[in-house]
């Protein structure tokens, strides 16, 4: 694949992981915290909210692993979406831990 056929792809998934910020991101958090869904659920788990995103992140992942696996999708949803929701738990991983460092 031509590096600027790549570079289209990355613009693709970086598009798609805007919108979803938008919608679902305010679906599951609002627009006052986005973190806010991993910190809830930190505490009702009584662990960091950076374990919360990393146990997402690690769901995708192995989502990602057995479509290698297998060669194929085993569910309804589509590859990409898979991709998209781990570039976006990997940003969110870095948000939080941003969010819980303390000030310099």
């Amino acid at each position: 694949m031509l590096r600027v056929e790549i570079q289209k792809l990355i613009n693709e998934l970086s598009d798609a992981e805007s919108e979803i910020n938008m919608t679902k991101g305010r679906e599951y958090a609002g627009d006052e915290d986005a973190l806010a869904n991993f910190k809830q659920a930190s505490e009702l788990l009584d662990i960091s909210p950076l374990k919360v995103c990393a146990v997402y992140l690690y769901k995708s992942l192995t989502s990602l692993a057995s479509y290698a696996r297998h060669g194929h999708e085993l569910s309804d949803e589509k590859i990409q979406g898979r991709i998209v929701d781990v570039r976006l738990y990997a940003a969110m991983f870095l948000a939080l831990d941003r969010d819980e460092a303390p000030p310099f």
